[in-house]
């Protein structure tokens, strides 16, 4: 097989999900809820978090999937007890789809209100 062969089943392997992917909309759609009912925006969760603040966008956004660790993280640093939120998640929490409409220009804003921190 070549090297390129090779490299496309690496990529094809490393993007295969163990929770479909309704259920990780579903876990973050949750913990986007939290963090804004928190009043957090994306970019001081990410300090708290020391992590990116482009990880959390992209986690909203369901541009990137969401790790184990991750998500431990973050419901801890909501102050929110992980299996609470998973369960939340599971049971279909629609209002909390419905509240948050993340748009991409978000970060923008969220930029210029952590600007004068």
């Amino acid at each position: 097989m070549s090297s390129r062969g090779c490299s496309l089943l690496v990529l094809a392997h490393r993007r295969q999900r163990t929770i479909p992917n309704e259920e990780l909309k579903a876990i973050v759609v949750v913990l986007a809820a939290l963090r804004k009912k928190r009043g957090l925006s994306q970019r001081q969760l990410s300090r708290q978090l020391n992590m990116h603040p482009m990880t959390i966008m992209r986690l909203e956004l369901d541009r990137r999937d969401l790790t184990l660790v991750e998500y431990l993280e973050i419901a801890n640093a909501l102050g929110e007890d992980p299996a609470v939120v998973l369960a939340q998640a599971l049971r279909g929490n629609s209002a909390a789809a419905d509240s948050l409409k993340v748009e991409p220009a978000s970060m923008e804003s969220e930029r210029t209100q952590d600007a004068g921190d």
